[in-house]
């Protein structure tokens, strides 16, 4: 049970460490001021807001951004409305 613990913690760990080396997300963007140009600039268009939210530190937000930028239907999508 021991070498258990130890393995889940490392993997853990690891996956963490992994994760903080990416620079996806901006750490000094401010997400209150984004979110709310987004949604007066939809309402004045009559669209909706798609909110992706995360962390560089995230190792699930990562694989979801690498998710949207390997696929060639969602990437181009992406890439036309997000401020990234």
């Amino acid at each position: 049970m021991y070498k258990l613990i130890v393995a889940f913690a490392f993997f853990l760990s690891a996956n963490v460490l992994w994760a903080q080396k990416v620079e996806i997300y901006n750490p000094d963007a401010d997400a209150q001021k984004e979110v709310a140009d987004a949604v007066k600039k939809a309402s004045a268009e009559g669209k909706h807001v798609f909110l992706q939210i995360g962390g560089n530190w995230c190792p699930w937000c990562v694989k979801f951004h690498r998710f949207v930028d390997n696929d060639s239907e969602l990437k181009p999508l992406w890439r036309k409305t997000s401020k990234l």
